[in-house]
């Protein structure tokens, strides 16, 4: 079986330390990285370890200070756009997933 695409932003990555990290414009490498964590968080192929859920939860913390993400179904979700400031960094708290489980609200 051929290996499945490697979306671009994940080519973006670089390691600094024992930390990875991708700088960007595009919303759709954000959009990317937020499904990606979302859900191998909302819906894991097998049992999460506590390191590993730690670490989709920060990647989606750190997507959701910087752009705005839309839920979309039970388990992905889409940035929508850039925010004028990032977020304050909040630790021990997943803003993004409580905020990505609340019911969308009616325009």
């Amino acid at each position: 079986m051929e290996e499945p695409p490697i979306h671009p932003a994940w080519r973006k990555a670089q390691a600094k330390g024992r930390h990875f990290v991708i700088a960007t414009n595009e919303l759709d490498d954000i959009t990317e990285l937020a499904d990606f964590a979302r859900t191998n968080i909302e819906e894991p192929e097998e049992p999460l370890s506590k390191p590993k859920r730690q670490a989709y939860q920060i990647l989606l913390d750190r997507a959701f200070r910087h752009a705005e993400l839309e839920p979309m179904g039970a388990c992905h979700a889409i940035a929508t756009k850039w925010r004028e400031q990032p977020l304050p960094c909040q630790k021990n708290l997943s803003i993004a997933t409580q905020a990505l489980r609340q019911p969308i609200r009616p325009l």
